[in-house]
């Protein structure tokens, strides 16, 4: 099970950078879609709470506003970091590595 954890590790990490670097070029189609697969990789791992991150910047993405969209990804952003850290301690508390 570890070595799932450290994939979605890797994969959400890969995915956050590569939003970052989306929203420096305000390229919202991108963005939609690595949103959309954050979402997607947090439900099939059942972490919620970045799921939840995910779905709240989909609804201010279809909005357009933009002010709207910068916050609910810096959510995202903090949610995931969080997330991923807690993970990251779970396995390791275990002597398990991710």
């Amino acid at each position: 099970m570890a070595n799932l954890y450290s994939e979605f590790l890797q994969e959400i990490l890969s995915e956050t950078s590569e939003l970052r670097a989306l929203l420096v070029s305000k390229d919202w189609d991108a963005i939609h879609s690595v949103i959309h697969n954050i979402k997607g990789l947090s439900a099939n791992f059942r972490i919620t709470d970045i799921r939840a991150a995910a779905e709240g910047a989909q609804k201010a993405l279809a909005t357009r506003n933009y002010t709207d969209i910068e916050s609910s990804l810096h959510h995202l952003f903090v949610i995931t970091e969080g997330a991923s850290k807690e993970i990251a301690q779970y396995f390791n508390q275990r002597d398990l590595a991710v």
